[in-house]
């Protein structure tokens, strides 16, 4: 805080310097939530105590419950009833049987040549996948085909999960799936990462701040923003002393009335309607603050936003108001004399 440690004795400037630890304890709980998922990704990814489960069992016991980890001992060769794409080494719909039970399967080619092999010579291929819910539009395929090979309607859309259940097994998805856990992951730790920046941008900018005055004018603006004279306006986080200004909505800012070269009002509009109204002041450093931004344009709002820009236009007449091209060019000019 400089070279003389600068004592805070204003109880509404240490509540405001305070409250910047809220950045840092939201950055935390995002980053813990981070590490816990980085975790479970991990678990997921190096997991080798997964056993199959009969796929039979997995219908008639488990309701045909989809993302379980299955198994069928395949015993005849595959029967494709559904593709994407005309393409043989493309992924399709099969029909596979285990001898008892009929199951629907999606299997790539080199897969399909494998069962074929083995079971053409006359023994059983154990095949594991991940369940999933089987799709209308494979429903109504497989039903359309499965009856023309029968020869018979046998299959309809009331009896087909007696048939199939609502399942099949998906040979082409990874068992140990981490893609979930990795995203999430990677969406809280950006998420956090960027609020930690925040709150060090903050500090620092108020370390900065508190640094640049001098011991004189700090105490003076302790002293007055305790005054019952002094204006404060929560929204904005913002305080209009009888000397300053000092707003806390991005760290802690101190602008003396007399080094307010220019003001003007700045809209953000969307669709034709104004979303969000604030107050430009640029300083006698040609330094741009963007105070009192209100999103919620209510009477309140602007009578709010209203108070405060008169208020500053009152404590300091040589101000420069509103955005045109002459006083951008005035204050341009007065900003190279004080340079020069």
């Amino acid at each position: 805080m400089g070279e003389i440690m600068k004592e805070i004795y204003s109880d509404k400037i240490k509540k405001g310097i305070n409250k910047l630890n809220i950045y840092l304890v939201v950055a935390m709980i995002f980053i813990i939530i981070t590490v816990v998922f980085i975790i479970c990704a991990i678990n997921v990814h190096n997991r080798s105590d997964l056993y199959p489960v009969d796929m039979n069992d997995v219908i008639a016991r488990n309701n045909s419950k989809d993302n379980v980890y299955s198994y069928i001992n395949v015993a005849i060769s595959p029967y494709v009833f559904a593709e994407r794409s005309d393409d043989i080494f493309e992924d399709k719909y099969y029909f596979l049987s285990d001898g008892e039970y009929a199951y629907i399967a999606y299997l790539d080619y080199q897969t399909v040549q494998e069962i074929n092999n083995i079971t053409n010579s006359g023994s059983i291929v154990k095949l594991t996948g991940i369940t999933k819910k089987i799709p209308s539009d494979i429903k109504n395929i497989a039903i359309d085909v499965y009856n023309d090979i029968l020869g018979d309607n046998l299959i309809t859309q009331d009896n087909f999960e007696s048939y199939f259940g609502s399942i099949y097994l998906d040979v082409t998805s990874p068992i140990n799936d981490n893609t979930v856990y990795v995203l999430l992951s990677i969406f809280f730790g950006v998420i956090g990462l960027l609020i930690l920046i925040s709150y060090i941008t903050f500090r620092v900018i108020t370390n900065k701040t508190i640094k640049n005055l001098s011991l004189e004018e700090w105490h003076k603006i302790n002293s007055e923003i305790e005054e019952a004279s002094t204006n404060y306006y929560k929204k904005a986080k913002l305080y209009l002393t009888k000397n300053y200004l000092v707003y806390f909505s991005r760290g802690m800012n101190v602008i003396k009335y007399t080094d307010i070269l220019w003001m003007y009002p700045f809209e953000l509009r969307q669709y034709g309607f104004t979303t969000t109204k604030s107050i430009v002041i640029v300083d006698k450093k040609n330094k741009k603050h963007v105070i009192a931004g209100i999103s919620n344009l209510s009477r309140n709002s602007k009578n709010t936003y209203d108070e405060i820009f008169s208020t500053i236009m009152d404590k300091n007449k040589n101000i420069f108001i509103g955005f045109t091209s002459e006083n951008k060019n005035k204050v341009k000019e007065l900003v190279q004399k004080k340079e020069s």
